[in-house]
């Protein structure tokens, strides 16, 4: 029983609050950036592989998922802003930008890889 007093008085200066609250933050807000990032990349797959089929000559598919990626992202971002009515501030677009990066880089190379291992593991037969 020592043990957990002296831990929780020492828990109770101020450096530890905040390292607590900034954990507290990483648990909660975290799973909620891979949820987001998922959902938009699912989207900008599902767009660009309708889109792929019909702009398929005149526009390459990485950049193709990129512009769409950019698209959608930049939409989610405007759409969550102007729903929950919160200033804009300069991290928050530095932060969209990086957004927009990952969903593009995990679309372009997320779906290839997801293919290759259903075809690997025998899902799904090969395309020629």
């Amino acid at each position: 029983m020592r043990i957990g007093n002296f831990a929780i008085r020492k828990m109770r200066n101020h450096n530890n609050r905040r390292t607590r609250f900034a954990w507290l933050l990483m648990m909660v807000y975290l799973p909620m950036l891979l949820a987001l990032v998922l959902a938009l990349t699912l989207v900008t797959n599902i767009i660009v592989q309708v889109l792929k089929s019909l702009l398929y000559d005149m526009l390459p598919t990485n950049l193709l998922a990129f512009l769409v990626a950019a698209v959608v992202t930049v939409g989610a971002g405007f759409g969550l802003w102007s729903y929950y009515r919160f200033a804009i501030t300069g991290w928050m677009i530095v932060a969209l930008i990086a957004l927009i990066f990952l969903v593009a880089f995990s679309a372009m190379f997320g779906y290839d890889k997801l293919v290759q291992l259903m075809e690997q593991a025998g899902w799904i037969k090969a395309q020629k």
